[in-house]
């Protein structure tokens, strides 16, 4: 081969090869940080919404248990100060107010079979209807001089904590379900 061809050739080519690595490697380094920074973004959102999660968890279980307290007391015709249940049920309602606003802001939405209700909103509806029984048991306590309630109403208030925390549990559970979607990973439950 002519010697004159043959550095052109290979002086094209290096130039060609430089030129080419001097373009593709600054974009493939580009293209590694942006895939770093988005794994780090997920990561990020998904250590926030398990720690958003635990406070749901923890704050919804606090309610049940002050709730649960209540209905034993009425149970055994222990007196309740109805402005004293009032003010722990309406901090225990911002709590956990606080705690889902978290979470929702993460842009996790708690979907239902009912397009108008998730079990968020079926957990605190149902707390709505015990924590409204309690209020009038307790009211009526002032009339009845504090005795204890019968076993049917007992059964009533019991079976409303029992299903509040079956939404509690699958409120829970559809957060734990969103987030494993969305980091494609499996979280341990809580």
């Amino acid at each position: 081969m002519n010697p004159v061809w043959l550095a052109i050739t290979t002086g094209v080519g290096g130039t060609l090869l430089g030129s080419l690595a001097s373009y593709f490697g600054p974009l493939q380094l580009q293209r590694r940080k942006e895939r770093a920074d988005q794994r780090q973004a997920s990561d990020a959102f998904a250590a926030e919404a398990v720690s958003k999660l635990a406070e749901i968890r923890v704050t919804t279980a606090m309610w049940l248990e002050t709730l649960r307290t209540t209905v034993q007391d009425l149970e055994v015709g222990q007196f309740i100060d109805l402005e004293k249940f009032t003010e722990k049920a309406a901090a225990h309602n911002l709590l956990t107010r606080t705690a889902t606003s978290g979470i929702t802001n993460q842009q996790v939405y708690l979907q239902s079979r009912q397009p108008s209700r998730g079990p968020y909103q079926e957990f605190m509806l149902e707390i709505r209807d015990l924590e409204a029984s309690l209020r009038v048991e307790i009211s009526g306590q002032r009339r009845q001089r504090t005795r204890p309630l019968d076993q049917q109403k007992i059964s009533e208030l019991k079976h409303q904590l029992e299903k509040a925390d079956e939404f509690r549990v699958a409120t829970i559970d559809a957060i734990m379900k969103l987030l494993e979607q969305r980091n494609d990973a499996v979280f341990d439950r809580l």
